[in-house]
């Protein structure tokens, strides 16, 4: 029984793990994947060699009449409905291949303004975005425009904001969504001083608006572009023994060990991934041929090592700042509405008057001059001190005394009415000093004196 499992597994791993040699290095000028034929194109400089993906086996063999170096290396190749288009790396150039010639179709010129553009294919339209020269890169998309043969330029009227000008950058179509993210950006003040570009974009080709998405502190152009795998896009690192799965829509990049094949990539040839295999070019250091190879999903991806943002977010740094403004505008209202309940069930007191709960207190003068006396001292009050507010010159001691202690009284009684409390809040005791002196003291937690 093991051995019939394992045979199965051996069948399996064969099936999904073919090879085809395609020759040495030195003599393949360029392949191409048309990933909706399911074809590969090699083309040995004035030959083409057209292999079935699906049998790994050569189903044609096409001489070509006017191939030439500036076509075969000097162009990107991208297709469309079974045709091959070469687009111009240094300028306007687009040929396609009729047959076994290729076609001039544009009416421009070798610019020299869209040196290391990204070029790609979106509904049946080629288009490039940024690319280099004359010092400065460019930050917009053009399209060929097959009824002109002319390239024509997309204007972000919708925007708000532009990106930096770029080059190599890496472009990930998502509906009408253009992502653009990596490569190289320039020093505005010192145009021959490139550095890796750290903004994400988003275009939108319908309201034909640019969106920052935010940042990142991966460096792109320390890596090579292996392969683009349903939504997202695979990189191998140059000096290291990772690759990196890279997902913009979802915001996060895996990185993963190298597998043994995978430190045999031929990164000169762009490998592609269809319907659950991948098609990956592989040198072979022993006599430099390349091979083109197939491996499963299950066989493709080495060890996980770990998953991160691939930026970070504006709009989540925004939202931090606006939920630590709204706590701090939250702390300061509770702790001035607290302030505010305990202070409206205060008496507040001046020199003139006294209000409570925004009204006025029909308060006597002499009551509140005593009440004043307390909150313009520290410590207690000796009772000459009241006596000098309430005292009658025309009284003797005695009646004085007594007139003190009955408003006194009356005090309490009005505050304790008012407070809706038992409680005196003048109260008295005798001097430590003298027993014969009294003392006076009030509970000030009550009220809020105002010095005006």
């Amino acid at each position: 029984m093991k051995t019939i499992v394992l045979f199965i597994l051996l069948l399996s791993s064969q099936c999904y793990s073919q090879s085809i040699d395609l020759g040495k290095f030195d003599f393949i000028s360029k392949t191409y994947i048309d990933k909706d034929n399911k074809e590969l194109y090699v083309f040995y400089g004035d030959s083409l060699s057209v292999i079935d993906l699906t049998e790994l086996k050569e189903i044609r063999k096409i001489k070509l009449i006017n191939s030439s170096d500036i076509i075969i290396s000097g162009y990107t190749i991208v297709s469309m409905k079974g045709v091959l288009y070469f687009i111009e790396e240094l300028g306007g150039g687009v040929y396609k291949l009729l047959d076994n010639q290729f076609v001039r179709l544009d009416n421009s010129f070798t610019h020299k303004m869209t040196i290391n553009s990204s070029i790609f294919i979106h509904h049946d339209t080629i288009f490039r975005y940024g690319g280099y020269g004359y010092w400065s890169m460019r930050n917009f998309f053009t399209y060929f425009d097959f009824s002109t043969l002319e390239w024509e330029i997309i204007s972000p009227s919708g925007s708000n904001t532009l990106p930096e000008g770029t080059m190599y950058s890496t472009i990930k179509i998502y509906e009408d969504d253009f992502y653009v993210y990596g490569g190289e950006t320039l020093n505005p003040f010192e145009p021959k001083e490139f550095y890796f570009y750290n903004g994400v974009w988003k275009f939108n080709i319908k309201k034909k608006s640019w969106s920052k998405l935010g940042d990142t502190k991966i460096d792109f152009t320390k890596m090579g572009l292996l392969i683009s795998y349903n939504e997202k896009q695979i990189y191998s690192y140059i000096n290291s023994g990772h690759i990196l799965m890279v997902d913009i829509i979802n915001n996060s990049c895996i990185e993963f060990n190298k597998t043994s094949f995978q430190q045999k990539f031929f990164h000169y040839f762009k490998s592609e991934y269809i319907d659950g295999i991948f098609y990956c070019f592989l040198v072979v250091p022993s006599n430099n041929h390349i091979l083109l190879s197939t491996r499963s999903e299950d066989e493709f991806f080495g060890q996980f090592i770990k998953e991160e943002r691939l930026y970070t977010t504006h709009q989540n740094i925004y939202i931090i700042l606006s939920i630590i403004g709204f706590i701090i505008i939250f702390m300061i209202s509770y702790l001035q509405l607290k302030k505010w309940k305990i202070k409206r069930n205060k008496i507040i007191v001046t020199k003139k008057h006294l209000s409570y709960r925004n009204q006025m207190i029909p308060f006597n003068e002499e009551h509140i001059k005593i009440l004043n006396l307390f909150f313009n001292s520290d410590n207690e009050i000796l009772s000459k001190n009241i006596m000098e507010i309430v005292e009658n010159k025309e009284l003797n001691y005695g009646h004085n005394t007594r007139l003190k202690n009955q408003i006194i009284d009356k005090i309490n009684y009005e505050l304790k009415f008012l407070l809706k409390i038992e409680d005196d809040l003048i109260t008295f005791r005798k001097s430590d000093l003298d027993k014969r002196i009294k003392v006076y003291n009030l509970n000030k937690d009550h009220f809020d004196f105002k010095r005006t």
